[in-house]
């Protein structure tokens, strides 16, 4: 198996960064299932440096709530400012085994604030954030982009140059650019490019929806591995190839009970998705949007 600097993923099937729904159960599960490595939700590094100081560094680890179960894992941060990731990352060395850059966020707030996607635009301005970054950290720091700004703009080779220069130990590629956000279909033939290109493992990422595209992707592109994203939501199963059951949802509640602590606004969002899919999905999404408390939701799953 190929090495991200010295961490050696389970396999070559990664669990995307994905904002809003990678709590600790669905990072843990998603690893159950067959995920090689795990990602957090993106962190603003600019916004919990600050917190940091005000709530203490405890409060900062109750929010992050990584988990040993779930390693090898990555927690993804977004800025602008070498000093703030830093202040991050530091303090979680022991606790995961990647810090990763994200250079691919298409927010209106973190694109207005130059982070994100924005360095698609400027990539000229990565190697100042990026190299103090990997100079003061003792774990591997891995960098995500997209392939351009717009589809008259692509310089995808040029970036993963940029930051392979700098010194990251991998890089993820979006195969779309920001203007594209998540519409039509990811190019894989600039991921194919990149790889050609780079000394370093790359990470392919866009319209992976089971195992067997993710090997018919890393065939055709060369790339080292492939993330899933959107596939993901509601469906670990996806990283086994296994048809799912309504034994997930209540798999991903024993977890959530264990590991996170309980909102219930985020379980019951958990629970519609976890129905698609499921006979008569439209219907018991319909009975779920209407639930009230945990009680409720069980009892439409027992039901199914």
């Amino acid at each position: 198996m190929i090495t991200i600097g010295d961490v050696k993923p389970r396999n070559k099937f990664f669990l995307a960064p994905l904002a809003g729904v990678n709590c600790a159960a669905f990072r843990i599960m998603c690893k159950e299932k067959g995920a090689g490595m795990v990602y957090s939700q993106m962190i603003d590094a600019q916004a919990m440096a600050g917190k940091i100081d005000v709530v203490g560094k405890q409060d900062y680890f109750d929010f992050l709530n990584v988990t040993e179960e779930e390693r090898p894992s990555a927690v993804q941060f977004v800025g602008n400012k070498p000093e703030h990731i830093i202040k991050c990352a530091k303090l979680i060395e022991d606790k995961v085994d990647i810090i990763d850059i994200n250079f691919g966020c298409c927010e209106s707030d973190i694109l207005g604030r130059k982070m994100g996607a924005y360095y698609s635009k400027h990539p000229e301005l990565m190697t100042r954030l990026v190299k103090p970054i990997v100079k003061e950290l003792s774990i591997p720091v891995t960098a995500k982009i997209r392939i351009g700004w717009t589809e008259q703009s692509i310089n995808g080779v040029s970036q993963a140059t940029i930051l392979e220069e700098a010194g990251v130990s991998a890089i993820t590629v979006h195969g779309r650019t920001k203007n594209k956000l998540y519409s039509g279909k990811a190019n894989w033939t600039i991921v194919k490019q990149i790889k050609e290109k780079a000394g370093i493992p790359v990470i392919g990422n866009g319209d992976i929806d089971c195992l067997e595209a993710g090997r018919q992707r890393m065939k055709e592109s060369g790339c080292d591995f492939v993330m899933i994203a959107r596939a993901a939501i509601g469906n670990p199963s996806v990283f086994s190839d296994s048809k799912k059951t309504k034994d997930d949802f209540f798999r991903f509640l024993e977890l959530y009970r264990e590991f996170d602590t309980f909102k219930f606004g985020e379980v019951k969002t958990h629970a519609v998705w976890f129905a698609s899919g499921l006979k008569y999905a439209k219907g018991i999404k319909q009975q779920l949007v209407k639930t009230q408390n945990i009680d409720e939701i069980i009892k439409i799953y027992e039901k199914i």
